[in-house]
This record gives structure tokens, C-alpha cells and sequence, in this order.
């Protein structure tokens, strides 16, 4: 209604800014629609509830939120967080794991960090971080650098 009231309205390049402008908008907004009809599915098919034990692509887990935009899932070992890694030849997985799992440690270590359980509940007096001079003790050797 107020589209002829616009100064320069009646102009082809207002026009034609005017077209490019709602095309974008349109195709801006056909993701934001389809979430939306999809959290509409979900939401009145009523496929689960919260408190079911679901999988929804590649994770699995306990629905503790349902809504029109997102689904919160706590999986069984109460992930925020997940490293993923590739290895050239995978024969040596284990010992390139066990080397991410030793470097990892020591890292945290270094810097006095403590690493935590998922199903960690309270702290403790003092933070429990082993000391350099207490990484190596008996029988376990240094590794060559």
C-alpha cells in the first residue's frame, strides 16, 4: 500500500531493485520455512518425546528438547564434544590412538588442567593434575624424542 508513496517508485531502477530484492528474500527464506515445516512434522507426528532414546542421523541419545528449529540431544556419555581424526595407514591405529590419548594428557597436564569425566559430579579440594616429575614413574620409560 505505501509502495507508490515511496519517493522514486515510479523509476525502472527502483523497480527493478525492488525485484532483485524479493527474489532474494524469497530464496533467503525457503530454508527458514522448511525447518519450520519440518519442526512442525516432528512436533504434531508426534514420532517421539522428550525423554525417548533416539537417533536422529548418526547420533544417538536422550531428547531433552523439542522444538520448531532444533532438537537437543545428550548422548549416553553426555557429549559437547567428539575429535575426529584420520590416519594414513590404519594398521597403526591403536598406537596412533594411544599416542593422541598420551600427547592429549600431557597437554593438559602442562598447563594445569584437569580433564574431566562426562559423568563428573562435584570438585575436589585441589585440582588433580600429575607433575612433570611424577609422568614417568616406575616401570615406565620416557619415550626417545
Amino acid at each position: 500500500m505505501a509502495y507508490p508513496y515511496l519517493p522514486g517508485s515510479g523509476t525502472e531502477a527502483f523497480k527493478g531493485v525492488s525485484v532483485v530484492l524479493s527474489v532474494m528474500i524469497s530464496l533467503g527464506s525457503t530454508t527458514i520455512v522448511g525447518q519450520l515445516f519440518s519442526g512442525f512434522m516432528l512436533l504434531y507426528a508426534r514420532v517421539f518425546k522428550v525423554g525417548d532414546f533416539v537417533r536422529i542421523g548418526d547420533v544417538e541419545g536422550t531428547a531433552d528438547a523439542q522444538g520448531l528449529f532444533a532438537t537437543r540431544i545428550t548422548t549416553p556419555w553426555n557429549d559437547e564434544y567428539e575429535l575426529n581424526a584420520h590416519i594414513e595407514r590404519p594398521v597403526e591405529r591403536i598406537a596412533v590412538l594411544t599416542a593422541l590419548h598420551a600427547s592429549i594428557q600431557d597437554a593438559f597436564n602442562e598447563h594445569g588442567v584437569q580433564i574431566m569425566s562426562p559423568h563428573y559430579f562435584d570438585d575436589p579440594k585441589s585440582a588433580k593434575v600429575v607433575p612433570p616429575s611424577q609422568w614417568f614413574p616406575a616401570p615406565a620409560r620416557r619415550k626417545a624424542e
